[in-house]
């Protein structure tokens, strides 16, 4: 079942923990241990966060702490991009081959 949920898109521990809960305790088993154990967490800490960001967000401190952290995460996406390119590319790629 792993090798099948590596092959599958999205994050393995949500596939991993439906099909455990699906083994454990069926269609519910598998609700609860994906959502609950998996997805529940990550959004109820995301929502908690953003209801901050919107009750601070006209505060000085708050505009200056997003204005830095936007050009931060635009560098970081970039550098995701290209990495996979270059991977895509000449790693494994018609690019491989031209490098041979």
């Amino acid at each position: 079942m792993l090798g099948i949920g590596y092959t599958l898109p999205g994050p393995i521990a949500t596939k991993m923990a439906v099909y455990i809960g699906f083994q454990e305790g069926g269609y519910h088993g598998s609700f609860l241990a994906a959502v609950f154990a998996t997805v529940a967490s990550s959004l109820i800490l995301m929502l908690t966060l953003m209801g901050f960001l919107y009750k601070f967000g006209t505060y000085p401190q708050v505009k200056r702490m997003t204005l830095y952290v936007k050009p931060t995460i635009a560098v970081l996406l970039g550098v995701m991009a290209f990495q996979s390119f270059y991977e895509s590319y000449f790693q494994i790629g018609i690019g491989s081959y031209l490098l041979k």
